[in-house]
Formats: C-alpha cells, sequence, structure tokens
C-alpha cells in the first residue's frame, strides 16, 4: 500500500474518492467511522451538523444540501 492521506474539513465536497474509510466527530466524539459508502448518509451528516440535509453524489463525490 502506499502512503496514507488524513484529511480534515467540514466541507463534504473535499472528500474525494480517494478516501476509503473516515470518521465523523460531533462535539468531539465520534459518531461514526468506516468506510466512506456506510458513514457519508444522510442521517449521519445531519446529525453531525444539525440539519435536515439531503446528499447528491456525482462522480464519487458529494455535496450536501439543506432541506426546506
Amino acid at each position: 500500500p502506499g502512503p496514507g492521506v488524513i484529511l480534515v474539513t467540514h466541507r463534504i465536497d473535499d472528500i474525494t474518492p480517494l478516501f476509503t474509510h473516515g470518521l465523523i466527530l460531533k462535539q468531539g466524539r465520534i459518531i461514526a467511522s468506516g468506510p466512506r459508502h456506510e458513514i457519508l448518509t444522510e442521517a449521519t451528516l445531519s446529525d453531525a451538523f444539525d440539519m435536515d440535509l439531503t446528499l447528491h453524489g456525482v462522480n464519487g463525490r458529494y455535496w450536501p444540501i439543506l432541506r426546506n
């Protein structure tokens, strides 16, 4: 395997398909960790950001959209 990369971001759209796993924190506590397709969900991200979000995915990247 190649070198590891750690990305710290609040911007979901920064998470490219290069990243296979992730960890989501809320108030310093882990609320989800594992393969990106399992943790980048509307429910998990809505909980993390305290907002009702939907996800729009294109080519392995995701953009959160606030529900009306």
